[in-house]
């Protein structure tokens, strides 16, 4: 897993999904007036979007922004949310409210969970919702259920999918329930599938594109299933706002929606190749 990954963990505490601010208290009160230059302000004929560069889902998140921005009569201007805060994410709600309010129209793509965000912010309709998915090297394995409960299972630390597989063990009775292991990052993760430590693994579907890309000479070794109806393993992506820009977020949920009937969120997602695992167009 990424810094970024936990960088965006940070916003639902409850669902630990993938963003940087927590659901507490409006943080307008909790930050210094001087850190907030909005009267520096001149976007022109520009649609200013904040991405995190280093998200596995950047292409889209790019592609998916130059679209929005064509249909408002805009030019789009990515500019970069920091990252690399700490487990404890301090700073990272404070530093994300700052850069909305100086620099950035909207922050893409973001996960949308409901109460999630605190009134400070509002969000777009889904843009899209990518699944976590299981990954072993056992062609067998196609489904949680083909693995024995003396096996282990691998997740990445503090990510959503290692909370709904979590949360999935412990419903079930003692004598089927796998061992969870927790890992830093997704290189360690497949270490250990592939050294027999784990039978399986549960990944972010881009999470794992970009792995393999790295890894090309395990195409055909790996095998990648769904996780079935059990595990509600899909997370809504789209865009987060100020609260105040609800003109705006009309807008893009206007552009949203026009880019699902036209099929345009679909060949975005063909042609990055992200369509071989399951994900969903408009969302869930």
């Amino acid at each position: 897993m990424t810094i970024l990954h936990r960088t965006r963990l940070l916003l639902g505490a409850a669902l630990l999904a993938l963003s940087a601010v927590p659901a507490t208290a409006q943080l307008a009160d909790q930050i210094e007036g001087d850190r907030l230059q909005s009267w520096r302000v001149q976007t022109g004929n520009h649609l200013r979007l904040c991405v995190y560069p280093s998200s596995t889902t950047i292409e889209f998140d790019k592609a998916v922004g130059q679209a929005i921005a064509e249909r408002l009569l805009l030019s789009p201007r990515f500019i970069d949310l920091p990252e690399g805060y700490g487990l404890d994410g301090e700073y990272a709600a404070e530093d994300f409210y700052v850069k909305l309010v100086n620099e950035c129209d909207a922050a893409l793509t973001m996960t949308i969970v409901p109460n999630a965000y605190p009134e400070d912010f509002t969000v777009t309709r889904p843009i899209a919702a990518f699944s976590y998915i299981l990954v072993s090297d056992d062609p067998a394995i196609t489904a949680l259920t083909d693995i024995p409960a003396t096996e282990s299972l691998g997740g990445g630390v503090m990510t959503y999918g290692d909370y709904i597989l979590g949360a999935h063990i412990r419903n079930l009775p003692k004598e089927r329930q796998w061992r969870r292991i927790p890992f830093g990052t997704n290189e360690q993760m497949l270490g250990r599938l592939l050294d027999g430590t784990i039978a399986a693994m549960v990944i972010f579907a881009p999470d794992y594109q970009q792995l393999l890309s790295r890894h090309a000479d395990l195409a055909d070794k790996l095998h990648v299933a769904p996780l079935k109806v059990e595990l509600t393993s899909f997370l809504n992506r789209g865009a987060v706002l100020l609260a105040q820009n609800t003109f705006l977020r009309s807008e893009m949920d206007a552009a949203i929606t026009d880019m699902m009937s036209d099929g345009t969120i679909d060949r975005i997602l063909k042609d990055l190749g992200m369509d071989k695992y399951p994900v969903r167009a408009g969302g869930i």
